[in-house]
């Protein structure tokens, strides 16, 4: 269904991308005391997933999903990094959070400069880099074996 009215999805969702772009940028929020009750339905905040947040992130969804062919046909490259740490999201997360502390660490350390945390966030990357590029050479070594063993088998 979302598929055959997917130009209708797309121009329904981008006045509201558009709108809460302004609503961010102003800062034009309501306040979360003057909501009407249930004011789970109305809070904007991270921690629920209310409904305007599943809303919103729709219809973010929806106008994106038009840029995703050029941004695959011009950086290739990029898509695929953002997919090898997607495929290893549970270990990326776990080593990032750790760097995180660690990055902290190092800013404390250190007085925080433009030099300082651009040097810790190329760092971390990195790590969540090579985080999941060991992960995927082990995947692809198990597959590998697991195909030998097949073949042996038969």
């Amino acid at each position: 269904m979302a598929r055959r009215n997917l130009q209708l999805i797309r121009l329904i969702a981008l006045p509201l991308v558009i709108i809460g772009g302004f609503m961010t940028y102003y800062g034009w929020w309501l306040d979360p005391i003057e909501v009407p009750s249930p004011k789970l339905f109305f809070l904007l905040s991270k921690t629920f997933a209310t409904p305007p947040r599943i809303i919103q992130f729709l219809a973010l969804v929806a106008v994106m999903s038009v840029t995703y062919p050029y941004i695959k046909q011009f950086a290739s490259w990029l898509v695929e990094f953002l997919a090898m740490l997607g495929r290893n999201s549970l270990y990326v997360f776990c080593i990032s959070s750790i760097l995180s502390l660690a990055g902290q660490i190092v800013r404390f350390l250190y007085q925080g400069s433009i030099y300082i945390d651009t040097t810790v966030v190329i760092f971390g990357i990195a790590i969540m880099a090579v985080t999941a590029w060991l992960l995927e050479l082990r995947e692809h070594g198990r597959a590998s074996i697991r195909s030998r063993v097949a073949v042996s088998s038969s």
